[in-house]
């Protein structure tokens, strides 16, 4: 006859912590700040969704007509002056981005920390702006 020594309360505590499932999630979830909730539950309704209606209404046709769609003149011009627009964006970014450090970096002049503020401004504000 085995005498067994009873558990510890610790141990206990760490399988009464441990839910199984969508529970621990939602357990981890309910614990966060409410500013990762909110985060959250903007990218869920203005990222998440929308992707996910897009690859539902993308699983409703059979793979040789969303291939026909997707290589169709209209989207092949579409992905053309998407990918145009965004090379040429970012070269100018790039390029007057580079310029704008450099002077501020390199020069003293009046209203520097204006136009310094100025630069940022866009940055502290974007998703405002964004609508």
């Amino acid at each position: 006859m085995t005498i067994s020594s009873p558990r510890s309360s610790s141990h206990k505590e760490l399988v009464r912590r441990k839910p199984s499932g969508w529970k621990r999630s939602l357990l981890h979830l309910s614990k966060l700040p409410w500013t990762w909730r909110i985060t959250f539950a903007y990218l869920t309704v203005m990222l998440f969704v929308p992707i996910l209606a897009m690859f539902l209404k993308a699983a409703t046709e059979p793979p040789a007509r969303f291939w026909e769609i997707a290589t169709s003149p209209i989207a092949i011009a579409t992905y053309e002056v998407t990918f145009l627009t965004a090379i040429v964006a970012a070269l100018i970014n790039g390029f007057f981005g580079t310029l704008i450090a450099w002077v501020f970096v390199r020069y003293e002049f009046p209203l520097k920390k204006v136009l310094d503020a100025t630069v940022d401004l866009p940055l502290h504000y974007q998703l405002r702006w964004q609508g």
